[in-house]
């Protein structure tokens, strides 16, 4: 070869790229058991435990003897820490953008960029380069006559990642490496203190534990607000559903006081926000029930269990509807009252059924087999009907009734079973 390179050295290097690439997809797609995304913090650690430091250490360990073995290399140290860290920086700079290019959603977000955000991204990146120059540039250190600190480009690196996420931090560590690379090259620099090789594992180094916290940081910052959006979409299902629901759907604070109400409260009893609040809603409540509804709330409350309850409630026009409420307590990880969620459901028919049904008993003055009977009749006369019928289902896999009354002109007829 002409460049001094054996063939071996060539081979060794092209297996080990290979089997590195390898190693540090399947560690990292076993470790995250299935596609690999960098939106979490966690999928952050295990990318980073398996593609930049376990995946380089292994095949470099290896590749590292086989460079020196195929007489490429002579000192087995440098060339297992050269190969580390320029593996591991590559491998740091170029795959999570891909993997982000790629990654669900990519291109809805590259497309809805709102022009705040963008001018923002303008800002970092005047910055970044003004802030990379003064630290690796050659003009401020003839200035000085010492070099300026690599620290700098921190602050806007910082911001980068909580501003733009982890692919504005990977766009600015590829703009602070250029920098340090070129300047380090040219002889300039905090870098430029030792042979051409140190200097390059200077940087090398300087841009990894530069990059990886702030890697972690940003994967903190996207699950976070991940999080906070699943929340918010969470919670505009939860209103969409409850102004749609045809019950009254409310939360109240640990305390008892409500803090949300969907409007079918209102269009009933004509009480607005403000007025429900601080228990107002109790002033809706029949005389007569108002006192054992507080009673119970307030036990509820104390004891952090099931509130039920039937009350009458006022209208718009006067007159009393009958519900019956249903709360559960919303408890917090250490086991405090956190919320309410309850909903009070009408059920004023049922109770004019269940009245008008005592009425009926107490009007026919039988029990047992002969209240069938006069059911009917009863029910024949108040309705005006010539027949009325009362059955039971004695099979529903066939369906099958039997009647227990019939009714017919003026006398009862005699049970039957019909399919």
């Amino acid at each position: 070869m002409q460049d001094g390179v054996s063939a071996g050295g060539i081979i060794s290097q092209l297996v080990g790229n290979f089997s590195q690439a390898l190693l540090a997809a399947f560690s990292v797609h076993y470790l995250n058991k299935g596609v690999v995304h960098l939106n979490s913090f966690r999928a952050i650690v295990v990318f980073t435990l398996g593609a930049i430091i376990f995946a380089p250490v292994v095949v470099s360990t290896i590749a590292a003897y086989l460079y020196v073995l195929s007489g490429w290399e002579q000192n087995y140290w440098y060339a297992w820490r050269a190969r580390i860290l320029s593996n591991a920086l590559s491998t740091l700079m170029i795959v999570p953008p891909i993997i982000l290019l790629f990654s669900p959603g990519a291109t809805t977000k590259a497309t809805s960029v709102k022009p705040q955000r963008s001018c923002r991204s303008w800002r970092a990146l005047i910055f970044l380069v003004l802030t990379s120059s003064v630290s690796f540039g050659k003009e401020v250190e003839e200035l000085l006559g010492v070099a300026c600190p690599i620290i700098l480009p921190l602050p806007v690196l910082l911001w980068s990642a909580s501003r733009f996420g982890l692919q504005g931090l990977c766009f600015s560590t590829v703009l602070v490496a250029y920098f340090a690379f070129a300047s380090t090259a040219a002889g300039h620099g905090f870098f430029a203190m030792s042979s051409p090789a140190e200097n390059v594992l200077s940087v090398q180094f300087y841009l990894i534990v530069t990059t990886l916290p702030l890697m972690l940081l940003a994967g903190l910052i996207q699950e976070r607000e991940d999080k906070e959006q699943t929340l918010r979409e969470s919670e505009a299902r939860y209103r969409a559903l409850v102004m749609a629901s045809a019950e009254m759907v409310w939360r109240a604070n640990a305390w008892g006081e409500g803090f949300f109400v969907n409007p079918s409260w209102q269009q009933l009893t004509g009480q607005n926000e403000n007025e429900m609040r601080d228990f107002g809603w109790l002033q809706a409540v029949h005389p007569d029930d108002r006192e054992r509804t507080r009673r119970l709330w307030e036990r509820a409350m104390i004891e952090k269990h099931t509130y039920e309850n039937e009350l009458r409630v006022r209208t718009r026009d006067g007159s009393h509807r009958h519900f019956y409420v249903h709360a559960v307590p919303i408890l917090a990880p250490d086991g405090s009252l956190h919320e309410w969620v309850g909903a009070n459901i009408d059920i004023t028919e049922r109770k004019q059924a269940e009245q008008a049904l005592q009425d009926l008993v107490a009007g026919t003055g039988v029990i047992g087999e002969e209240f069938f009977p006069a059911y009917v009749r009863h029910v024949a006369a108040a309705l005006d009907v010539h027949c009325a019928s009362v059955a039971e289902v004695t099979d529903e896999q066939n369906a099958r009734l039997r009647t227990l009354a019939v009714w017919v002109g003026q006398r009862c007829e005699k049970t039957m079973s019909m399919k």
